[in-house]
């Protein structure tokens, strides 16, 4: 009976220590259980992630022909645009003559403006200068003409007294002594012509439209007709005549009748 409950004991040991073992091992297996659970939910995830990887690079691999399409596209859309570029470049050097050209334009027309502003300005001064010109040369020619008449008038004067002085001894004397006081000055081409009651001899204008100096020169030429006398009167008129020819530029050819 006690190897009974002997052999019993060491049965129930055995089989305690087998239970304690195998609980033991039981706890590892729950440990490594646990670590491959956690080492399988770490392989699940990753290749979770590799089969979304994968299955995006599948989905990608599809879109390729498109994008294939798309970048050939892209590429003749380049070229249109590097065309587009080239006559935009073009059109934007056209422009720069353009702007150029406008710009010579406006600086030419300003240039214009101030020649012609220049011009009116010009043209203002020489109007200007030609009225200050005119005014001094008239009143020049005016001084000058004064100064001519008024030696005129004296030398006019001079011979008015001279030949009425002549036309004084004349009639009191009969004859004039002229060629004497004129002497190499007096030409050979003066002779008078006498016909009827006409003559001609040379005097001043004022002389010729005094009407005493008239009467007498046709008196005096009557009465050299009607005496029949010697040209030598018609001489000595005519002597005188020369001698204010020569000296009085004014004189004019008086034909009396």
């Amino acid at each position: 009976f006690l190897f009974n409950v002997f052999f019993d004991l060491l049965t129930v040991q055995e089989y305690e220590d087998t239970w304690a073992a195998l609980h033991r091992r039981a706890k590892e297996c729950a440990s490594a259980g646990e670590l491959v659970d956690s080492e399988v939910v770490m392989l699940s995830a990753h290749w979770e992630k590799k089969k979304t990887s994968l299955v995006e690079l599948q989905e990608q691999l599809q879109q390729l022909p498109g994008l294939i399409a798309d970048l050939e596209s892209m590429a003749a859309n380049l070229t249109h645009l590097e065309a587009s570029f080239e006559e935009v470049e073009d059109h934007l050097l056209n422009l720069e003559n353009l702007c150029g050209q406008c710009e010579l334009e406006r600086y030419k027309h300003m240039q214009s403006q101030q020649l012609e502003s220049y011009k009116k300005k010009k043209r203002k001064e020489l109007e200007t200068f030609k009225a200050e010109l005119d005014a001094e040369h008239t009143q020049k020619v005016l001084e000058m003409e004064h100064t001519q008449q008024t030696k005129l008038k004296e030398r006019q004067k001079f011979f008015e007294e001279a030949f009425q002085q002549d036309m004084e001894q004349y009639l009191s004397t009969g004859y004039l002594q002229i060629a004497e006081r004129r002497g190499k000055l007096v030409p050979r081409v003066l002779p008078a012509v006498l016909g009827g009651r006409a003559g001609c001899c040379w005097a001043p204008a004022s002389i010729q439209d005094s009407p005493t100096t008239k009467n007498a020169l046709v008196q005096s030429v009557d009465h050299s007709v009607d005496k029949a006398e010697k040209p030598c009167l018609t001489a000595g008129l005519a002597v005188w005549c020369a001698g204010a020819i020569l000296t009085h530029p004014e004189t004019r050819l008086c034909v009396l009748s």
